[in-house]
């Protein structure tokens, strides 16, 4: 019996001094294997009905709201980068102008594509967002878009992104169309979804990338 005590007593000995040898550690977040994360666990894909422009209990609603005078909404399925990655909701609908602006020596009608997307916490938004620079300068073929670093040259499309700590919205437009006055647009998406981004990129034609 003595011998079967001193085993359980130093098997006890063996254990605490393991536990008590052992550092802490904290949960750490690893960004290569969140800028890989794809797929979306919870699809709620809302192509917005645009017959009812004063509905302002929604953003969606107010936004197109604000811009009815000088644009006509209208409904967009269009495929987005976006939709590769676990969002929550999302939101899409186009605008386009009444009038014309010149591009070279023709008259074009601008239209902007608009998406809103929700997530379900910060990292999947972060996921989205980091995921999304990297196929814009994979796609333009251009240097690694870096967090808060401006890019002279881009080969993209014009567009400006507001990301929050769970909604990333975001207004595209051709090149075109880029002689159009699209700061109306912009403030008032500033003004429905607030300014208290954490980040902000405006993309002009081919470039640059500017935060704001």
């Amino acid at each position: 019996m003595r011998i079967v005590k001193l085993n359980i007593i130093s098997v006890l000995s063996i254990v605490m001094f393991a536990c008590s040898g052992e550092p802490s550690t904290q949960e750490t977040i690893d960004f290569d294997e969140l800028a890989g994360e794809t797929g979306v666990e919870t699809i709620d894909t809302v192509v917005i009905d645009t017959t009812n422009l004063l509905d302002l209990s929604t953003y969606a609603g107010r936004l197109m709201n604000a811009m009815k005078n000088e644009y006509e909404a209208d409904t967009n399925a269009a495929f987005h980068v976006m939709d590769r990655y676990s969002f929550n909701t999302s939101e899409k609908f186009m605008l386009t102008k009444k009038e014309t602006v010149s591009y070279g020596s023709n008259e074009v009608t601008p239209v902007a594509e608009f998406y809103y997307y929700s997530f379900a916490d910060t990292i999947k938004t972060n996921n989205a967002f980091y995921n999304y620079l990297d196929d814009l300068s994979a796609n333009g073929e251009s240097d690694p878009i870096k967090l808060n670093e401006e890019l002279e040259h881009l080969k993209s499309p014009p567009l400006f992104m507001m990301v929050y700590d769970t909604v990333i919205v975001s207004a595209n437009f051709a090149c075109e169309h880029k002689s159009n006055n699209w700061s109306p647009l912009r403030d008032s998406m500033l003004s429905i979804y607030g300014k208290d981004y954490r980040y902000f990129i405006d993309v002009q034609c081919g470039g640059p990338l500017r935060w704001k």
